[in-house]
């Protein structure tokens, strides 16, 4: 089972400030397991706030490696 805190901890040591993920990475991790048995959906807000968590993520990662190339 995939867990994106797992993957969070292990970043910690190369990017802290990825610390202000934990929370959308445990809401991503329980999502991806919750909803990807047969029988499960999400709804329309569950969805929402999922694609909300991923962007932030993605905003926050692109920002690390950004000032990382900067700095090298």
């Amino acid at each position: 089972m995939p867990d994106l805190e797992v993957l969070l901890d292990a970043c910690l040591n190369q990017q802290p400030l990825w610390e202000s993920m934990r929370m959308d990475a445990q809401l991503l991790t329980q999502y991806a397991v919750q909803f990807r048995y047969p029988g499960e959906s999400a709804d329309r807000e569950e969805a929402k706030e999922a694609i909300q968590a991923m962007k932030r993520c993605v905003t926050e990662i692109q920002s690390g490696f950004s000032n990382e190339i900067e700095s090298a």
